[in-house]
């Protein structure tokens, strides 16, 4: 229940989901839906289109949003099981998985990778790459420009 709870807490803040699950081959589907909380149950009410071939059995529900800039990034996922009762679909989730969302969730992402890509290096005898960072910062310079040049096009300044 207490995977429930986080979820339909969550849920608030986005439009839709994407439940992904498996079809009778054994192959993903994933679609887009919008889950109704089902408190006496637990579960979650999810529409899915006929013919899709989907099959009780393991899923996951991801929500996530961003701007048009792909900034404000924030997301969850849950994992848990689809299941076929009385001729609808639902959701049953078993564990919620905090995404993106917040500074903390930044830090955790930034920290994690960072160690999971030393971790990698590591374990390979690997050393970490050289950046060139001044290209790096030329192309930046560049595309600013470009950009300036284009806006002042457009607005005819």
């Amino acid at each position: 229940m207490r995977a429930w709870r986080a979820i339909t807490r969550e849920l608030r803040h986005y439009d839709s989901a994407v439940i992904a699950a498996r079809d009778r081959d054994g192959y993903p589907v994933s679609v887009r839906c919008v889950p109704i909380p089902d408190e006496r149950t637990a579960t979650f009410a999810v529409a899915l289109p006929e013919g899709l071939g989907v099959e009780s059995g393991p899923a996951w529900l991801l929500c996530h949003f961003h701007d048009e800039r792909f900034w404000s990034l924030r997301s969850f996922g849950a994992r848990g099981s689809l299941e076929r009762t009385g001729g609808s679909w639902r959701f049953r989730p078993a564990r919620f998985v905090p995404g993106m969302g917040g500074v903390a969730a930044s830090i955790r992402l930034f920290v994690g990778g960072r160690r999971r890509a030393r971790g990698y290096l590591a374990t390979r005898g690997l050393e970490p790459p050289a950046i060139p960072w001044d290209r790096i910062i030329a192309i930046k310079h560049e595309v600013r420009a470009t950009t300036r040049r284009n806006d002042s096009r457009t607005t005819g300044g």
